[in-house]
């Protein structure tokens, strides 16, 4: 419980915090994880400070009934628990829920992730243009499975999953990645992001995608278990807000480790966050 207090406070060091957006956090971790549970728990914030998530991983079958019974209190589309138990059944790996507030609009989901999921589980759930385009690369560099799938269901929803970059080095992983992006017809990351990313040299890189029924939203390279020297380069070089007011949010949190950094770009802006884990 110390960890959930710990991660209340830390909301106060957000700016665009209103009121009865800390209730909601509130009420939504309470509905998933009880006194005295066994639990992991991440927070994360984005470079800019305008927008935080806390997700909950324990055991698949308690948290998914947890979760199922909240969309159904917050009267999600009923198709969506039906979305649920179709991943639950197809995707055998850790369950997590997560809630997502910022400045303009506040957001939920799942995910199953820690897995090898054949690629002819995810054929099929995405838009065809998107789908005939990846099946291409895929089979381009003999590449059959992904790592992770997830559903957003608040107010876009989409499906995003995670694909693991097999280059023999960071500087292949950053090739790979721009012949997706090629591949999508998306622009990439600038140049001086991916040599970042590169110089750096970690030891394994995720490329990841949002895809809703419309098309992709978002393409970005995310990092497992991302170095501190690592995070405050990515927040130099794409956030707008107070390195000092995000050291304050970090120090919030008490004692945790840095587990995931995610870099995207949506038309011309660049997005970075990190995630924490107590």
């Amino acid at each position: 419980m110390e960890n959930i207090f710990r991660m209340r406070g830390s909301l106060a060091a957000l700016p665009f915090l209103k009121p009865e957006q800390e209730v909601l956090m509130n009420e939504w971790i309470q509905q998933m994880v009880y006194p005295m549970e066994q639990s992991e728990i991440m927070v994360s914030v984005n470079s800019n400070m305008s927008e935080t998530s806390w997700k909950v991983k324990m055991d698949t079958k308690t948290l998914a009934q947890r979760y199922a019974a909240f969309m159904k209190h917050a009267d999600f589309k009923p198709v969506e628990i039906d979305v649920l138990k179709k991943g639950l059944s197809s995707f055998k790996g850790d369950f997590s829920a997560w809630i997502s507030i910022g400045k303009d609009e506040q957001d939920s989901g799942w995910e199953i992730d820690n897995g090898i999921f054949p690629l002819e589980q995810l054929w099929g759930l995405l838009p065809g243009n998107v789908e005939d385009n990846l099946k291409k690369w895929y089979a381009g560099h003999d590449a059959n499975a992904f790592v992770k799938f997830g559903r957003c269901i608040a107010s876009n929803t989409y499906s995003y999953f995670s694909t693991e970059l097999f280059g023999s080095s960071a500087e292949e992983d950053m090739e790979l990645y721009i012949s997706i992006c090629n591949a999508l017809d998306v622009d990439p990351l600038p140049s001086s992001i991916l040599q970042m990313i590169a110089d750096f040299e970690p030891d394994f890189t995720e490329v990841y995608f949002h895809i809703a029924a419309n098309g992709l939203l978002k393409i970005g390279i995310s990092i497992p278990n991302p170095t501190e020297a690592l995070i405050l380069k990515t927040a130099m070089l794409t956030g707008d807000g107070d390195l000092e007011m995000l050291a304050a949010f970090e120090g919030s949190l008490g004692d945790v480790v840095a587990t995931k950094l995610e870099i995207s770009r949506t038309a011309n802006v660049i997005e970075s966050s990190w995630e924490y884990r107590y």
